[in-house]
């Protein structure tokens, strides 16, 4: 039962977001992504298992152990699983594309500091900035 609830995001990502699916979405990081789950985002994103071994602070031999042995992911990663759901879905629907957004995710950004936003994205913290960086794009505030 480990899914990210299917939302719209058309404009400021979790700030649209009512209170009910802010809540659904916590309930199901509390109750931790399955692997399978898991597969299921890897499966819909451009991602590699490299890169989201690295995305959730951990390597990729302890992704293949979870498979191995079923273990359900703890808060944060399954935070950062879902995190990281939303600002792709936020960011395919602003940019019309996904191949589109991932450009845009590995190419040097001057608003944030000439690093690519893609490389943010093992923290919560970079996670915001990038969305913050596209809420600019949205608003045509560019750097």
């Amino acid at each position: 039962m480990s899914k990210i609830p299917h939302i719209s995001l058309s404009s400021n990502s979790h700030q649209d977001l009512d209170n009910k699916s802010i809540l659904d979405l916590i309930a199901t990081a509390k109750k931790g992504f399955t692997y399978a789950a898991f597969l299921k985002v890897v499966d819909e994103m451009p991602f590699s298992l490299e890169e989201w071994a690295g995305f959730l602070n951990t390597t990729t031999l302890t992704l293949k152990r979870y498979k191995v042995q079923n273990k359900v992911f703890d808060l944060h990663k399954s935070e950062r699983i879902m995190q990281i759901t939303l600002l792709h879905r936020r960011g395919c629907d602003l940019f019309g594309d996904a191949q589109k957004f991932q450009a845009w995710l590995k190419a040097e950004n001057v608003g944030l500091g000439q690093i690519t936003p893609k490389s943010l994205l093992n923290s919560s913290l970079g996670i915001d900035l990038v969305m913050d960086e596209l809420t600019r794009i949205e608003h045509g505030v560019l750097a």
